[in-house]
């Protein structure tokens, strides 16, 4: 109910903003705004929290951008695009982000991490690479843009590194993605007396679709992530792009056997479906520089700042 009044308030100030466009993608980068090339990836406000789950939702379109989000310490993530190449690196995980996988940990971590509201630490590392495969250069519901990517991940508690792929791109308004990656984590259970550090790995893949018509873009996005049982995340966003404000709304379902933190009581809960709600506000200022307050991010209930460079 809340994303249908988010989507029908966003859709009215898309009418009142008739020259509602953040930049023009044939003059300069606009690899930060979500009908950008690139496709969908998820509905992240980020190019970071992108390209960590779809390695081909790295921007190619010539430019570099530095992003970092605030909160329990900074996350960075740098992506460069040469024009039909792009790379990028993320310092930080997409695990327990409003728009990534679960996390896999012990309950007793889960509380006392909520509690003091600590962000989920997987110590992972991502580089990406993308490549423009076809373009047809065309516009309107002619268009039709296909980029693949891969990625590794470097695990600094397994010191492992374990790799994914993905493709993204256009189909006249329509954006599209899928990717895939393995991915594990190691568990201590030292606070049972025992010295056991087991490695559980995995698997996620996310698959999505999503519209951009003039300054509204509209994503949905299915993760699953396979491991002796098969959890499934739902994330649905919607954002509205004006001149210099990208304004995001965005709901997430996680079905899963693990516990939810119930806020109120500052308890863990069985609960199957977890509900979940995320508001961004982004802002241009300056020629190079956005500014962003982001609710619920980390999935803590918590406010992060971001701050974005791209030249």
């Amino acid at each position: 109910m809340i994303l249908r009044w988010g989507i029908a308030v966003l859709l009215l100030m898309s009418c009142f903003s008739a020259s509602a466009e953040l930049c023009d993608a044939s003059k300069k980068f606009c690899g930060y705004w979500p009908g950008s090339s690139g496709g969908s990836g998820t509905g992240a406000p980020t190019r970071g929290g992108k390209i960590k789950v779809n390695p081909a939702a790295v921007p190619v379109e010539k430019g570099t951008g530095l992003e970092m989000i605030l909160f329990d310490g900074a996350d960075f993530a740098l992506v460069k695009g040469f024009g039909r190449v792009g790379a990028g690196i993320s310092l930080s995980n997409s695990e327990d982000t409003f728009f990534g996988a679960p996390g896999i940990e012990l309950p007793e971590d889960n509380l006392t991490r909520h509690d003091k509201q600590k962000k989920f630490n997987s110590q992972k590392f991502t580089l990406a690479t993308a490549v423009k495969v076809y373009d047809n250069k065309k516009n309107g519901m002619k268009q039709f843009e296909a980029n693949l990517g891969i990625m590794g991940k470097y695990n600094t508690l397994t010191k492992s590194t374990l790799g994914g792929a993905g493709v993204a791109g256009k189909m006249g308004f329509f954006t599209y993605g899928y990717g895939v990656y393995r991915d594990e984590t190691r568990l201590d259970y030292g606070r049972y007396g025992l010295t056991d550090k087991p490695v559980t790995g995995f698997y996620v893949e996310t698959a999505s679709i999503g519209v951009f018509l003039h300054s509204v873009a509209l994503d949905y996005a299915i993760l699953r992530m396979v491991t002796n049982d098969v959890w499934t995340t739902k994330v649905l966003t919607a954002s509205l792009l004006l001149k210099k404000t990208i304004l995001t709304l965005a709901t997430r379902t996680e079905t899963s056997s693990r516990p939810a933190y119930n806020t109120s009581r500052k308890v863990l809960e069985l609960k199957e479906d977890k509900n979940d709600i995320f508001l961004g506000a982004q802002f241009n200022v300056g020629k190079h520089w956005m500014l962003g307050l982001f609710y619920n991010y980390y999935t803590l209930h918590e406010l992060a700042l971001g701050v974005t460079v791209f030249f």
